[in-house]
C-alpha cells in the first residue's frame, strides 16, 4: 500500500535518476512552418507519487514532476506515439498510457499528464499517527489535506484534450491568463519616434500593469536563484512581496526594459529573516500571446544621479570604457583591496560590522563615469562579517563609488563613497 505522505522523504532520491526535469518555457511561439507540435502539461493539483518521464516516439522528453509544468516538442507531420515510462534505475520500464495520433502540418496535440490511484481508501488520523508519527501526520495534512488517501498502487495517465481546453490550460501556466491579449504596441515599434522618445510611454505601461505583473511573478517563481543571489539569501528562501513600476528604458529598438522596485523578504545565511528593497531592470518581450521576462538584472542607472555628481558629458577627460576596465581588472581589483585593507574602519561603519571581522570576497564593476584627475568607478562590494549588534556571522553587498587615478603608472583610489538612493 502506498500513500503520498509515506513517500515524501524519498521522492527526491535516486528513484528519479535517468529522466531530467523539463526546462519550462517563457512563451508559446507559433508552430514552425511545415512542423506539427506536441504539448505535455500538468494540472494544478498534479503531485506524483512515482516519477514518470514522458516520451515521444520512444525518445525521452524529460520529467514533469510537479503542478503547472509544460513541455513543448516540435515534430514532423505524420503519425506519432506519446507515452510515459517510470524514471530511475529500477522498477517496471514498460510504457504506460500510450497514445497515438496522425498530425498534420501546423497542428498541435495537447496531452495532460496525470496520475490515478488503484484500490484506494481514506486513512484516519489515528492510523496515520501510528504508522508515521506526529511529524508524518503533520506532513500528511499539509500535502493531502483533511482527507488522506492510500492506494495499492498508482498509474500514470496521458489524457488527450481538445485544442480549446489544452490551449487555455497551457496559456494559464505560461502566461497566467487563459486568453492573453496584450494591448501595447508590438516590440518592433518600441522606439519609432523621430526624437528618440519611446513609442510606449510610462502611462501606457501603467495601464497595462495588471497584465505585465503576472510575468514578473512567474519570473520570481522560476528564477528564484537570481533573487537569492542579489539578496545574499539562503537558496530557495526568497519571496518577492511587491513590484512597483519606476521607469522605462528603451536603449535599443525592439526591446522594452522596465525598471521596477521590488520589496523582497529573504532568509540570510545565518537563517535571519530580513526585508530589502532593490531596483530590478526587466527586459520584457511582447509577442502575440502575452508578456514574458527575457532577462533581469540589478539596475544601477540612477546610482550616479543619486550622488549628484557634477560630472557632465565633455566636462572632464574621457573615462575608460567598462570593457577596458574589466580587461585590466586584476590590477584595479588589487588597488581596491589595498584600499579596503588600509581603511577597514570606514567599511566597518558602512556594514555595521564588529571590528576586525570584515572580509571582502567580491568586487564587481558596473559603471564608469568621467571625473577630474581620473574616473569614477561604481563597484558592488561583497563582504562577510560579524554583525556588531547581534554578534552573528553575516554577508552583504553595497554599491561603492571609487574615484580612481594613476600615480607613477600605478592605479590608485583617491576617494570612495557609498552609492545611496537606489540599492
Amino acid at each position: 500500500m502506498m500513500s503520498r505522505t509515506g513517500l515524501v522523504a524519498i521522492v527526491g532520491l535516486p528513484l528519479l535518476a535517468g529522466c531530467s526535469a523539463v526546462p519550462q518555457p517563457t512563451a508559446v511561439q507559433p508552430v514552425a512552418t511545415g512542423k506539427a507540435r506536441i504539448i505535455f502539461y500538468t494540472a494544478p493539483d498534479y503531485r506524483p507519487i512515482i516519477a514518470h518521464g514522458v516520451r515521444v516516439n520512444e525518445v525521452d522528453v524529460g520529467r514533469l514532476n510537479g503542478p503547472n509544468q509544460v513541455s513543448i516538442r516540435e515534430v514532423e507531420p505524420g503519425s506519432h506515439t506519446a507515452d510515459m515510462i517510470r524514471a530511475g534505475l529500477f522498477g517496471d520500464k514498460s510504457p504506460k498510457s500510450a497514445q497515438q495520433r496522425e498530425l498534420q502540418s501546423g497542428e498541435t496535440w495537447y496531452l495532460r499528464v496525470n496520475e490515478h490511484g488503484v484500490n484506494c481508501r481514506i486513512v484516519s488520523d489515528a492510523e496515520t499517527l501510528i504508522m508515521s508519527g506526529v511529524l508524518g501526520l503533520m506532513a500528511s495534512k499539509m500535502i493531502d489535506g483533511p482527507q488522506r488517501r492510500q492506494c495499492e498502487y498508482y498509474n500514470p495517465e496521458l489524457t488527450p484534450t481538445s485544442d480549446e481546453v489544452g490551449r487555455a490550460a497551457v496559456n494559464e501556466i505560461v502566461y497566467g491568463v487563459a486568453s492573453p491579449t496584450p494591448r501595447l504596441a508590438p516590440a518592433a515599434t518600441a522606439q519609432d519616434a523621430g526624437d528618440g522618445t519611446p513609442a510606449v510611454t510610462l502611462e501606457q505601461v501603467r495601464g497595462e500593469w495588471e497584465r505585465i505583473l503576472p510575468a514578473l511573478k512567474r519570473h520570481a517563481e522560476r528564477e528564484i536563484g537570481f533573487y537569492d543571489s542579489i539578496l545574499f539569501a539562503t537558496p530557495g528562501r526568497t519571496r518577492v512581496l511587491e513590484w512597483k513600476l519606476a521607469d522605462i528604458r528603451t536603449d535599443e529598438p525592439g526591446r522594452l526594459d522596465l525598471v521596477v522596485q521590488i520589496v523582497a523578504e529573504s532568509l540570510d545565511v545565518n537563517r535571519r529573516l530580513s526585508t530589502q528593497i532593490k531596483l530590478i531592470r526587466y527586459g520584457i518581450a511582447r509577442d502575440e500571446q502575452a508578456y514574458v521576462v527575457r532577462e533581469a538584472s540589478l539596475d544601477r542607472g540612477l546610482v550616479m544621479a543619486a550622488q549628484n555628481t557634477p560630472a557632465a558629458a565633455g566636462a572632464y577627460a574621457p573615462a575608460p570604457s567598462l570593457q577596458d576596465v574589466k580587461a585590466n581588472w586584476t590590477t584595479t581589483e588589487q588597488a581596491l583591496r589595498r584600499h579596503f585593507e588600509r581603511n577597514g574602519s570606514y567599511y566597518e561603519s558602512i556594514f555595521v560590522a564588529e571590528a576586525g571581522t570584515l572580509k571582502p570576497f567580491s568586487f564587481i564593476p558596473h559603471e564608469v563615469h568621467p571625473a577630474p584627475d581620473g574616473y569614477l568607478l561604481v563597484v558592488s562590494v561583497g563582504v562577510s562579517y560579524r554583525d556588531q549588534a547581534r554578534r552573528l556571522l553575516s554577508s552583504a553587498s553595497r554599491d561603492m563609488i571609487y574615484q580612481m587615478g594613476q600615480v607613477d603608472d600605478a592605479i590608485v583610489v583617491h576617494q570612495v563613497s557609498q552609492a545611496r538612493g537606489t540599492q
